[in-house]
């Protein structure tokens, strides 16, 4: 983790707040596992096992694809990178460019997806989760707003840039 926020302050381009929108709103899912995991099998909560464990595995789910979207951003950010320093006489330039633009439009799409498909188990946390961690459940919705302000600001930066490139079929 060190490493990772040395590097995102460092002045390199990458990572940068693509793979950071992933990392919060991992974050966010990570105390609503949390939230579940200190509440299975906890006494005054067995009525909620079979749902809890449901919850369990598809937050866990979205966790795995956010944690790989962390790194996914950065490949993507390097594959744009890369495309516009091709020279302007290579012939595949604007298409490697095109496609690296959607790529990059694909990383923060995915997270505003994610995040917005953990929230309501947020919300479901609130009623059945451990009453002990209600703090944790409302962590877990601000990081995950966050995460779908800064997935909404990339993804029209993203938009900006395939409507600037001309690319076919972008929006």
């Amino acid at each position: 983790m060190k490493k990772y926020l040395d590097d995102l302050s460092a002045g390199i381009p990458a990572p940068g707040g693509g793979s950071a929108s992933a990392l919060v709103s991992a974050v966010g899912v990570s105390c609503l596992l949390m939230v579940v995991n200190f509440t299975i099998g906890k006494k005054g909560y067995e009525a909620h096992t079979d749902e809890l464990k449901e919850i369990l595995a598809k937050l866990s789910v979205l966790n795995a694809q956010l944690s790989a979207d962390i790194d996914e951003d950065i490949v993507a950010y390097l594959e744009l990178s890369g495309a516009y320093k091709l020279p302007k006489d290579d012939k595949s330039r604007n298409e490697k460019i095109h496609q690296a633009l959607k790529n990059a439009l694909s990383v923060p799409v995915r997270i505003l997806e994610i995040s917005n498909q953990a929230k309501p188990f947020a919300a479901r946390l609130s009623e059945i989760g451990n009453k002990n961690l209600l703090s944790d459940v409302d962590c877990g919705i601000s990081f995950l707003q966050a995460a779908i302000e800064s997935a909404k600001a990339n993804i029209d930066v993203n938009l900006k840039a395939i409507e600037k490139a001309g690319c076919r079929g972008g929006k």
